[in-house]
């Protein structure tokens, strides 16, 4: 009584989703540090700017964005990258 049936998801967090197959998001951006560990997301809105929550950029002096890959933990898949020093907040 009271509790809310979680599905069987990869998170929890994710009520009654699904995988997304490869492709369908193209726009999506995973942020990376020098070291090669998933930071945060973004969303390319112009061919130059990509768009993400400012805590993201707090204390982040060197991020590269990667477009096109499919797994967050495995780089290979992601066959070209933009890397951006100078990060604008508005």
């Amino acid at each position: 009584c009271g509790r809310r049936h979680l599905s069987n998801t990869v998170s929890a967090r994710i009520i009654n989703g699904s995988d997304a197959k490869p492709g369908n998001w193209p726009w999506m951006v995973g942020l990376y540090t020098p070291d090669d560990n998933f930071h945060c997301g973004g969303v390319l809105i112009d061919r130059h700017y990509v768009l993400t929550a400012a805590h993201c950029l707090r204390n982040a002096s060197f991020l590269t964005a990667r477009l096109g890959s499919t797994n967050k933990t495995k780089l290979a898949d992601c066959p070209n990258e933009t890397i951006q020093q100078d990060f604008a907040e508005r």
